[in-house]
């Protein structure tokens, strides 16, 4: 798990990591090793031996990382082979309740009348936060300023305690944390409402008819894993996310199940 406990990622792994252990009847550990936005427990993972032993569950960063990095240790196409696709998101937009801003036009304007000063979390540079926030950045021609934390619990933490105004998180975080008062959520990144806040408007709704972004989580395995190997996997994975308690549960935490082999 390439990132810290507390995210929709961690999330995710946990409830798959259950099914593995009730099928196999072996502990599966979920080692989390975050950084880099990801990229240093994708690096360990990519540099494991590829015997089944040790999966590597990807989100979106995985993929953008490689825009934003000059460096990255592995290659996401060559180093590591697509198993699953698991689910995809929306992100929601939060800032600190000390703005006066109610609305995402009202924000906007907010941020257009104090360029360089309202600073934003996300959990990496090049992560699927970090890149949500520059795309906002670049739609509503703000001057904002990216501060990048190892985790997405950090980046909230941060957000909450208001040493940063605003941050895109997975509505699994920012949903409760917005109805404790803690956080105001603005808007939802995905093309329609989130299932766990329908009164929520999408970016699109709310006034950047362009905006339209989700966030998906999948699972690779090192290079060279046996074909049987993945295939045994894929189909544990499938198993977990049919099942109507975890169809719920995962609905309800916002991110919509997928039973789509991810392309290699």
């Amino acid at each position: 798990m390439p990132y810290t406990p507390g995210g929709s990622t961690d999330f995710l792994a946990r409830m798959v990591g259950v099914k593995f252990t009730e099928a196999w009847k072996q502990p599966v550990i979920i080692d989390n090793r975050g950084g880099a936005g990801g990229v240093l427990g994708a690096d360990m993972a990519a540099k494991s031996p590829p015997d089944g032993y040790t999966i590597l569950l990807t989100a979106m960063s995985h993929a953008t990382a490689a825009g934003f990095l000059k460096k990255i240790p592995y290659s996401l196409t060559s180093d590591l082979d697509a198993v699953s696709l698991i689910a995809t998101q929306p992100n929601a937009l939060a800032i600190h309740p000390s703005l006066p801003a109610k609305t995402l036009k009202e924000f906007i304007a907010l941020a257009r009348s104090r360029p360089g000063e309202l600073a934003f979390s996300s959990p990496g540079i090049g992560s699927t936060q970090h890149v949500m926030g520059e795309y906002f950045r670049t739609l509503a021609k703000l001057n904002t300023i990216h501060v990048s934390y190892k985790g997405t619990a950090l980046a909230l933490n941060d957000l909450i305690s208001g040493q940063v105004m605003f941050s895109f998180q997975p509505v699994i975080n920012a949903v409760p944390t917005g109805q404790s008062g803690r956080i105001r959520v603005l808007a939802v990144t995905g093309a329609k409402r989130s299932l766990a806040a329908p009164d929520i408007p999408t970016m699109m709704e709310a006034g950047l008819p362009q905006y339209n972004v989700s966030s998906w989580y999948g699972v690779h395995a090192p290079a060279k894993t046996p074909a049987a190997i993945t295939a045994q996997l894929s189909n544990e994975i499938r198993r977990a996310l049919t099942q109507d308690e975890d169809r719920k549960s995962t609905r309800l935490n916002s991110s919509h199940v997928s039973e789509s082999r991810m392309p290699s």
